[in-house]
């Protein structure tokens, strides 16, 4: 299909644009009829955009943008912004569903909270339809999507993630706590995702919560003593049961 023709050969897109795509946190600002009135201030477009052709992508994606081309010839090159994943699934676990994995080992970096919210969007809220829920989940017009994988209830999946076993970290700086176990989860039917019901899932989740984030300098190098503590703190022998039962094996097996 031409839609994917800018995804059949991967090495010919420019690493810049690449990466502006896989980080372009502030991407669905075009979406916003009024966090948008900061590109015309600041004469900036936040929003990586790519058109549908197997090189030069970028280029006549900007190029179709930057020249306002109307709308009938935005969708006859198949125009579409590509922004950062957190807007739709910031755990990449739907991705590898929808693709038949019945087994998944998911890291996650949950900040200073103790458990994730992109994770629970996986699961049934209640009241998501085409992404959107009642309950408000948009800033400024910009939206941020839940796209429901599994049947499981969303509170009841947070209550398991929170009582997932902790391993012991005594004297760690910024390693608030690392849980560990399996969640298990059954598909439903969602077009968006390419998931389809009644497949069984095994998540294996190693969620991470720290008080390393990267917003200042300092904490670049602070990462190195982070990333050391997670070491010390898998290895140590009072874990040792614990990472191998619920980590190793599950990885494994």
């Amino acid at each position: 299909a031409k839609f994917a023709l800018p995804y059949i050969s991967p090495g010919v897109l420019p690493l810049h644009a690449v990466v502006a795509a896989s980080s372009a946190a502030a991407g669905a600002l075009c979406m916003s009829p009024f966090a948008s009135l900061i590109h015309d201030f600041l004469d900036v477009d936040f929003t990586p955009w790519m058109a549908a052709q197997q090189s030069g992508a970028f280029q006549e994606g900007w190029s179709q943008v930057s020249q306002k081309a109307r709308p009938r010839e935005l969708a006859k090159e198949q125009v579409r912004g590509v922004i950062d994943g957190g807007y739709t699934d910031n755990t990449a676990i739907a991705h590898l569903v929808a693709n038949g994995a019945t087994k998944v080992v998911s890291f996650l970096d949950v900040g200073e909270k103790d458990y994730s919210k992109s994770f629970a969007k996986l699961f049934d809220q209640g009241n998501t339809v085409n992404g959107l829920s009642g309950g408000g989940n948009s800033r400024w017009g910009v939206p941020f999507l839940a796209f429901p994988i599994f049947a499981e209830n969303a509170t009841l999946i947070k209550e398991e993630f929170l009582n997932l076993p902790k391993v012991y970290h005594p004297g760690s700086k910024y390693l608030k706590h690392l849980s560990i176990g399996t969640l298990h989860a059954t598909t439903v039917d969602n077009k968006w995702m390419g998931t389809t019901a009644g497949r069984k899932v095994a998540i294996h989740v190693v969620s991470v919560s720290s008080l390393v984030w990267v917003n200042t300098l300092n904490e670049f190098t602070e990462y190195s003593e982070f990333v050391a503590e997670i070491t010390n703190a898998l290895s140590a022998p009072a874990n040792a049961d614990l990472v191998r039962t619920e980590l190793l094996e599950p990885m494994l097996s």
